[in-house]
């Protein structure tokens, strides 16, 4: 029943006093940022003594599902966002360079990223960095109640880029999206390529997720079970036909249906900056939904770049940017369903 102790560790060394380096203190908070299948594809050069320069691990790429490193690229961009954060608190300033060696295309390759400077002067510390270490993405049941009054102004308010913001909580547009996703997901699970991108890196229990602390994970008791009798394995999971392929898609289509509302992000074009500073945001927006309460979880299939999404990735970008541009992010938002917070506050006393 116990849970992974490696894995985890990053979440509770965050800011920890041992990271005496100032650099060290801000990417010790920069690495729980969330990213595509959790790759965590960042290659980190401590260059100066004030610099941090940011590259590509080009074997943590995900050439089925993301085959123009869009998604990366929105990653690195959640990473940087939670890093100027990071050092803010420490008290630096922190100077963002993107693409400093040019923006690479069409794929990531090795030039830098993003290369970032702390400046010894007196930053003021982010009033969302206080949902750090609350903020997940939420792949569980959500509670089908109203979000509350304004809250997509509560969380545009907070955004670099407000204007390429979007709530969509009307009961027909949410239904429509529902719908968009699900099918979207099950074509990703139905085209064997794209499916063991994921399968490849799952890791099934804690002794994988310690032994890999990198990739997708299936964790707790039930998953623990289920792998010790062999109900849970890749195999399952693989097998269109076996029991683990169909619960993962049951599971997924359970958890959309009680889906209240979803967010977006959209840019007027698909630059590597565009990319780049949606993901930024994205941090932003998961920080500040956080803070009010709620919780996350991207729905990225139906804006994939491969062939066999083609028809979803046009029907997103009809329903939500009809006026042109990209689609960078959609995610369903909600609350934790009722049981689910009664259990995290009986685990938080405890």
């Amino acid at each position: 029943m116990r849970g992974p102790r490696d894995a985890d560790q990053p979440w509770k060394e965050a800011g920890a006093a041992r990271f005496v380096d100032p650099r060290l203190q801000a990417l010790s908070w920069a690495v729980l940022a969330p990213n595509p299948h959790n790759m965590q594809p960042w290659l980190i050069d401590l260059a100066d003594e004030d610099r941090i320069d940011i590259y590509f691990q080009t074997d943590r790429g995900l050439p089925q599902t993301d085959p123009w490193d869009r998604q990366l690229t929105i990653g690195f961009g959640a990473f940087t966002e939670l890093l100027v954060m990071g050092a803010a608190h420490a008290g630096y300033q922190a100077e963002v360079s993107p693409f400093p060696d040019g923006a690479p295309q069409p794929k990531l390759d090795g030039r830098r990223i993003v290369s970032i400077r702390l400046r010894a002067e007196q930053a003021q510390a982010d009033p969302l960095f206080s949902a750090v270490l609350r903020r997940r993405t939420d792949r569980g049941n959500y509670a089908l109640e109203p979000l509350g009054q304004d809250v997509g102004g509560a969380i545009a308010a907070e955004l670099r880029n407000p204007a390429g913001f979007d709530l969509h909580d009307d009961e027909a547009d949410v239904v429509a999206l529902r719908d968009l996703a699900i099918r979207a997901f099950e074509i990703e699970m139905r085209t064997p390529l794209t499916w063991m991108e994921s399968i490849d890196v799952m890791r099934i229990g804690r002794a994988e997720m310690d032994a890999e602390p990198w990739g997708l994970a299936l964790r707790g008791p039930m998953i623990e079970f289920g792998r010790l009798v062999g109900a849970v394995s890749r195999e399952s999971l693989a097998d269109p036909a076996g029991a683990g392929f169909q619960t993962g898609l049951d599971m997924f289509n359970t958890a959309i249906a009680s889906t209240p509302a979803f967010v977006s992000q959209v840019t007027p074009g698909n630059s590597r900056l565009d990319q780049f500073e949606t993901g930024r945001d994205w941090l932003r927006l998961h920080l500040a939904a956080t803070r009010l309460g709620l919780t996350l979880q991207p729905c990225s299939q139906a804006l994939q770049e491969y062939a066999e999404q083609a028809e979803p990735y046009a029907e997103i970008h009809e329903r939500l940017a009809p006026s042109g541009g990209t689609v960078q992010m959609f995610a369903r938002i909600g609350r934790a369903n009722a049981f689910r917070r009664r259990r995290a506050g009986r685990s938080k006393l405890g």
